[in-house]
């Protein structure tokens, strides 16, 4: 494994007034990983992104803020999909309070490089963005996920399936995988 990134801020909380233009994620509901600085000292690291550009984004916004997440693997007939479940307690009646899948292509080289980035970094950054790209929050997490468990799937994952029909696995996933099923699913898969 890669040398740990150190990545904490230095200086305690801190205030960030932005406005963000992310490509693609337009009023799209969901989580993604980019490459910001958010701290010069530290340089670029990648920061989880949660938007939700409904009014019920500012539900989200809480203190504390906590946040898990839950991998996973479904398996289709064209190859895996690889997901991640963010998700914030509490659990009622067997459901989070909010529930975000993200969903990787395992063929894809960058996924792994960017999983790896990942969990070299001592701390996770997420990036809640309401209605209008509006930045609600910025929460600092110690990065104990487990995703270096999860990237020895992936690594085996790129080579096994590099020409996997990934549009037609993804869609195959949406059709015959419910998103709070695969929450509530086990390790065994049951």
């Amino acid at each position: 494994m890669p040398q740990t990134f150190d990545n904490r801020f230095r200086y305690g909380k801190r205030k960030f007034e932005m406005e963000f233009a992310i490509p693609g994620n337009d009023r799209k509901a969901g989580t993604r990983f980019e490459t910001f600085i958010l701290d010069e000292e530290i340089g670029p690291e990648s920061v989880l992104v949660l938007t939700d550009p409904t009014p019920s984004a500012y539900e989200l916004k809480r203190e504390p803020f906590e946040l898990r997440l839950k991998t996973g693997v479904a398996q289709t007939s064209f190859g895996p999909i690889l997901f991640l479940l963010w998700w914030l307690p509490p659990i009622t009646n067997g459901k989070p309070f909010a529930l975000f899948e993200h969903i990787l292509n395992p063929a894809h080289i960058g996924v792994l490089e960017g999983l790896t980035q990942l969990a070299r970094q001592t701390r996770l950054h997420l990036l809640l963005l309401g209605p209008c790209n509006k930045l609600l929050g910025l929460y600092e997490f110690e990065n104990i996920f487990g995703l270096d468990e999860f990237i020895w799937f992936v690594e085996k994952a790129c080579v096994e399936y590099a020409g996997m029909d990934f549009a037609a696995a993804q869609a195959e996933y949406e059709r015959d995988y419910d998103l709070l099923g695969l929450f509530q699913m086990d390790a065994s898969g049951k």
